[in-house]
Protein backbone atom coordinates (compact mmCIF):
# COMPACT_ATOMS: atom_id res chain seq x y z
CA UNK A 1 0.00 0.00 0.00
CA UNK A 2 1.15 3.50 -0.80
CA UNK A 3 0.66 6.51 1.45
CA UNK A 4 -0.67 9.44 -0.58
CA UNK A 5 -2.13 12.91 -0.16
CA UNK A 6 -5.67 13.37 -1.49
CA UNK A 7 -5.82 15.66 -4.54
CA UNK A 8 -9.18 17.03 -3.42
CA UNK A 9 -8.99 17.58 0.34
CA UNK A 10 -5.28 17.21 1.18
CA UNK A 11 -5.77 14.38 3.70
CA UNK A 12 -3.19 11.62 4.00
CA UNK A 13 -4.52 8.15 3.16
CA UNK A 14 -3.37 4.68 2.18
CA UNK A 15 -4.01 3.71 -1.43
CA UNK A 16 -3.90 0.09 -2.51
CA UNK A 17 -5.30 0.69 -6.00
CA UNK A 18 -3.24 3.70 -7.11
CA UNK A 19 -6.02 6.25 -6.56
CA UNK A 20 -5.00 9.85 -5.88
CA UNK A 21 -8.24 10.61 -4.04
CA UNK A 22 -9.12 9.48 -0.50
CA UNK A 23 -12.12 7.17 0.02
CA UNK A 24 -14.31 9.99 1.42
CA UNK A 25 -13.68 12.22 -1.59
CA UNK A 26 -14.10 9.22 -3.92
CA UNK A 27 -17.61 8.69 -2.49
CA UNK A 28 -18.46 12.36 -3.02
CA UNK A 29 -17.00 12.14 -6.55
CA UNK A 30 -19.19 9.09 -7.30
CA UNK A 31 -22.28 10.87 -5.93
CA UNK A 32 -21.51 13.93 -8.07
CA UNK A 33 -21.08 11.72 -11.12
CA UNK A 34 -24.47 10.07 -10.59
CA UNK A 35 -26.18 13.45 -10.09
CA UNK A 36 -24.61 14.89 -13.25
CA UNK A 37 -25.35 11.73 -15.22
CA UNK A 38 -29.03 11.82 -14.19
CA UNK A 39 -29.22 15.53 -14.99
CA UNK A 40 -27.70 14.98 -18.45
CA UNK A 41 -30.14 12.16 -19.08
CA UNK A 42 -33.03 14.58 -18.47
CA UNK A 43 -31.31 17.55 -20.17
CA UNK A 44 -29.23 16.30 -23.13
CA UNK A 45 -26.92 18.84 -24.74
CA UNK A 46 -26.21 20.69 -21.48
CA UNK A 47 -23.00 22.73 -21.53
CA UNK A 48 -20.15 22.45 -19.04
CA UNK A 49 -20.97 25.92 -17.68
CA UNK A 50 -24.57 24.87 -17.03
CA UNK A 51 -23.39 21.72 -15.24
CA UNK A 52 -20.93 23.65 -13.10
CA UNK A 53 -23.61 26.24 -12.31
CA UNK A 54 -26.07 23.53 -11.27
CA UNK A 55 -23.43 21.48 -9.40
CA UNK A 56 -20.85 23.88 -7.89
CA UNK A 57 -18.71 21.06 -6.41
CA UNK A 58 -18.07 19.61 -9.90
CA UNK A 59 -14.86 20.94 -11.43
CA UNK A 60 -13.65 21.15 -15.01
CA UNK A 61 -11.15 18.40 -14.14
CA UNK A 62 -13.99 16.13 -12.95
CA UNK A 63 -15.89 16.62 -16.19
CA UNK A 64 -12.75 15.98 -18.26
CA UNK A 65 -12.07 12.79 -16.28
CA UNK A 66 -15.60 11.56 -16.99
CA UNK A 67 -15.22 12.37 -20.69
CA UNK A 68 -11.78 10.78 -20.96
CA UNK A 69 -12.86 7.65 -19.07
CA UNK A 70 -15.84 7.22 -21.42
CA UNK A 71 -18.52 7.81 -18.77
CA UNK A 72 -19.82 10.74 -20.84
CA UNK A 73 -19.45 11.62 -24.48
CA UNK A 74 -19.73 14.95 -26.23
CA UNK A 75 -22.91 15.52 -28.25
CA UNK A 76 -22.52 15.74 -32.02
CA UNK A 77 -23.95 19.27 -32.05
CA UNK A 78 -21.58 20.52 -29.34
CA UNK A 79 -18.87 23.08 -30.07
CA UNK A 80 -16.66 21.46 -27.43
CA UNK A 81 -14.05 19.11 -28.83
CA UNK A 82 -11.67 16.59 -27.35
CA UNK A 83 -8.61 15.63 -29.31
CA UNK A 84 -6.76 12.33 -29.59
CA UNK A 85 -3.67 12.50 -27.41
CA UNK A 86 -1.63 10.72 -30.08
CA UNK A 87 -2.60 12.27 -33.44
CA UNK A 88 -4.78 15.28 -32.52
CA UNK A 89 -7.91 14.05 -34.35
CA UNK A 90 -11.24 15.27 -32.88
CA UNK A 91 -12.94 12.64 -30.69
CA UNK A 92 -16.10 12.53 -28.56
CA UNK A 93 -14.73 10.58 -25.59
CA UNK A 94 -11.64 8.79 -24.30
CA UNK A 95 -7.97 9.49 -24.88
CA UNK A 96 -7.44 8.18 -28.41
CA UNK A 97 -9.24 8.02 -31.74
CA UNK A 98 -10.24 4.55 -32.97
CA UNK A 99 -7.10 4.12 -35.08
CA UNK A 100 -4.70 5.13 -32.32
CA UNK A 101 -6.63 3.04 -29.76
CA UNK A 102 -6.10 -0.06 -31.92
CA UNK A 103 -2.37 0.68 -32.03
CA UNK A 104 -2.25 1.19 -28.24
CA UNK A 105 -4.17 -2.07 -27.72
CA UNK A 106 -1.71 -3.96 -29.94
CA UNK A 107 1.27 -2.51 -28.07
CA UNK A 108 -0.29 -3.46 -24.72
CA UNK A 109 -1.03 -6.98 -25.96
CA UNK A 110 2.58 -7.41 -27.10
CA UNK A 111 3.89 -6.04 -23.81
CA UNK A 112 1.61 -8.42 -21.91
CA UNK A 113 2.90 -11.32 -24.01
CA UNK A 114 6.49 -10.38 -23.21
CA UNK A 115 5.69 -10.18 -19.48
CA UNK A 116 4.23 -13.70 -19.61
CA UNK A 117 7.32 -14.99 -21.40
CA UNK A 118 9.59 -13.49 -18.74
CA UNK A 119 7.52 -14.88 -15.89
CA UNK A 120 8.99 -18.37 -16.31
CA UNK A 121 10.43 -19.35 -12.97
CA UNK A 122 14.19 -19.82 -12.85
CA UNK A 123 15.45 -23.05 -11.31
CA UNK A 124 12.59 -25.28 -12.49
CA UNK A 125 13.30 -28.28 -14.72
CA UNK A 126 10.68 -30.18 -16.70
CA UNK A 127 11.51 -33.72 -17.81
CA UNK A 128 10.48 -35.29 -21.11
CA UNK A 129 7.45 -37.63 -21.33
CA UNK A 130 9.67 -40.57 -22.41
CA UNK A 131 11.03 -40.94 -18.88
CA UNK A 132 9.45 -43.19 -16.25
CA UNK A 133 6.64 -41.90 -14.03
CA UNK A 134 8.99 -41.39 -11.11
CA UNK A 135 11.53 -39.55 -13.24
CA UNK A 136 8.97 -37.38 -15.06
CA UNK A 137 7.96 -35.28 -12.08
CA UNK A 138 8.74 -31.58 -11.94
CA UNK A 139 11.57 -30.71 -9.57
CA UNK A 140 13.37 -27.65 -8.31
CA UNK A 141 17.04 -27.60 -9.12
CA UNK A 142 19.51 -27.33 -6.33
CA UNK A 143 21.00 -23.84 -6.28
CA UNK A 144 24.41 -25.16 -5.24
CA UNK A 145 24.85 -27.45 -8.25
Amino acid sequence: MDVKICEKCGRIFQSSFGSNVCPQCENVFDDDYHKVRDYLYDHPGTTEQEIRGKFPDVTHKDIMNWLRSGKFSIADSSKVRLTCEQCGKVIREGYYCEECQRIVDRIRARAQGKKEQHSIQKGVAVTTPSQTAEDSKMRFLNKNE
